[in-house]
């Protein structure tokens, strides 16, 4: 009685509400648990990306690269255990590893006061936002807390940016079947979290994808339907492009899509709208979108000569490169590996900037074979369909992971010219992963019979939820702890984070994880039948069977 209830209560399709709240409620219970465990500055770059918030608040300027940070405040951050990277980064100041931390070893004598701040690379959007919250949280004289705090706010950034790829999911999909399993994909995926918990500017960047994306996919359906059509949509578009411009720079893979998108729509239809629409829709887009972005591009050019500046190009500025330079380093990079670090096994899980990694049970032998036989058969499904939704779906996530991989691919050119190895981090792609996601389930659900598309989603769940356990719960805590012990390993990181993400917070967490984690598996679950409908056909009896045309 209590699972068929369940159930009920829990369908997508009857009841898509609570399917949505449950989903951001599971996030967030998954984020705090995330925060109980990773100590402060352990996020990738975290203590450089404090480091340029506590700048502006201490300067009232833009740092520009070659800036140093503050002494002081890096004498807050050295009393503090770092990871074994962020540790090579300030040993000089005093800086020790976990190890070294829990030993009591002696900090090492200081030979230097400050360290470049690296990270003003980025553009000040996230960071400018953030000052007034950190001064009112005490800054750097009360760092930890305020580490939790702007992480507190990024979480609820980064669920806000997976409910608007749930409506992109559901706008794409019509509300099919398969819409619930992208969700349930996209909800529990390890990295996607991770990367927008820690404090950076990816949470917003995230957020601000997800809008031009939602965007995106209104302008896609509306393209050729003159009673839907309407003229804010483009210049939305364009001003909300222009906004992440000021967030992060791999946001800019969004704009060409945007700007394909009025001209490719219906390409294997007749086209239905003029050609002065479309032509309007796209100068629309590009003039919203300059408008706003405008002053950041000219603002780096004035500085760096260039629109897009990486720290390690403009430190290397006295050594330009060639084309011949480029032709040597596109042979000598790995790209199929690049392409699979980027896209398969290594985006399911990484354990803070001390890279910690998943075992290869969840990488290799199931997250990456899952992945990639979704996305073979996602690919195949889109190049002999002639529905409407999975060309639409699959066709415009093929487009954002392509432009995504672009935009990766000249980051690790630049950096392997100038530090003699790609230095393009997974998570640079986070972006794009919801929309890979959605390829791969559609993939699944392309099988017959269709129990076996569901089971396959249902162990891609399973492996992101089992490597986030282990991962969070076992291979954090003890290498945090520098303790093979769990318990004395949770007794020293409850010292290293605010006393309402305590202990007591802690057990909860762990309890609402494994208990939220358990309802969506099972509702799951009592789907697999393969006598319920199509898993990627819609409940609507106009568009009964349109998921189902060869």
């Amino acid at each position: 009685m209590i699972l068929p209830a369940l159930r009920h209560a829990l369908d997508a399709e009857v009841h898509p509400r609570r399917w949505i709240v449950f989903v951001l409620l599971f996030v967030l219970v998954r984020g705090t648990l995330v925060l109980c465990v990773m100590p402060a500055l352990e996020g990738w770059d975290e203590y450089q990306h404090v480091g340029y918030v506590d700048f502006l608040d201490q300067h009232g300027a833009l740092p520009v690269i070659g800036d140093q940070i503050d002494a002081e405040f890096m004498r807050e951050v050295v009393r503090y255990p770092q990871s074994p990277l962020g540790t090579s980064e300030v040993f000089r100041i005093g800086g020790r590893d976990y190890k070294q931390y829990w030993s009591n070893v002696p900090p090492p004598r200081a030979t230097q006061t400050s360290v470049p701040l690296y990270e003003a690379q980025h553009p000040p959007g996230y960071y400018a936002a953030a000052v007034p919250l950190y001064r009112m949280l005490g800054g750097r004289e009360h760092l930890v807390a305020t580490i939790f705090m702007l992480r507190m706010v990024n979480l609820l950034l980064t669920a806000a940016a997976i409910g608007v790829f749930m409506a992109v999911f559901h706008a794409l999909t019509g509300g099919a079947p398969v819409w619930r399993w992208a969700t349930a994909v996209l909800a529990v995926h390890p990295l996607f979290l991770l990367a927008g918990t820690r404090v950076a500017n990816d949470a917003i960047s995230l957020f601000a994808s997800s809008v031009a994306i939602f965007l995106i996919v209104r302008l896609l359906v509306a393209i050729d339907d003159a009673e839907r059509w309407r003229w804010w949509v483009p210049a939305a578009l364009g001003f909300c492009l222009g906004l992440a411009a000021w967030t992060k720079v791999t946001t800019l893979a969004l704009l060409p899509i945007s700007l394909l998108v009025p001209a490719v729509a219906g390409w294997k239809r007749p086209v239905a709208t003029g050609l002065g629409r479309r032509v309007g829709c796209a100068a629309m887009i590009v003039a919203t979108f300059g408008v706003v972005a405008a002053p950041e591009f000219i603002r780096n050019w004035r500085l760096y000569h260039a629109i897009v500046p990486l720290y390690e190009v403009v430190i290397g500025a006295g050594s330009p490169k060639t084309w011949h330079d480029h032709m040597i380093g596109i042979k000598q990079i790995g790209w199929l590996h690049e392409l699979a670090t980027w896209w398969l096994g290594q985006s399911l899980w990484v354990g803070g900037w001390s890279f910690y990694t998943a075992k290869a049970i969840f990488t290799s032998a199931l997250f990456s074979p899952l992945m990639s036989v979704g996305l073979l058969l996602g690919a195949w499904r889109w190049m002999f369909s002639r529905c409407r939704e999975i060309e639409r779906s699959v066709g415009l996530s093929v487009a954002v992971c392509g432009c995504f991989s672009a935009a990766l691919a000249v980051h690790a050119l630049q950096t392997y010219e100038f530090v003699g190895y790609p230095a393009t981090c997974q998570w640079y792609a986070a972006a794009a992963w919801p929309m890979e996601i959605l390829v791969v389930t559609i993939g699944f659900g392309s099988l017959r019979p269709t129990g076996m598309g569901r089971g396959l989603c249902l162990a891609l769940i399973i492996t992101c939820l089992s490597a986030e356990l282990h991962g969070t719960l076992s291979t954090m805590v003890t290498g945090y702890g520098a303790t093979a012990s769990t318990w004395k390993a949770l007794r020293r990181l409850a010292e290293l984070r605010p006393m309402v993400l305590g202990t007591p917070t802690l057990v909860c967490a762990i309890a609402a994880y494994l208990i939220m984690g358990a309802v969506l598996v099972l509702t799951l679950v009592m789907t697999l039948s393969p006598r319920r409908e199509s898993f990627i056909e819609t409940n609507s009896p106009r568009d009964r069977g349109r998921w189902l045309t060869p």
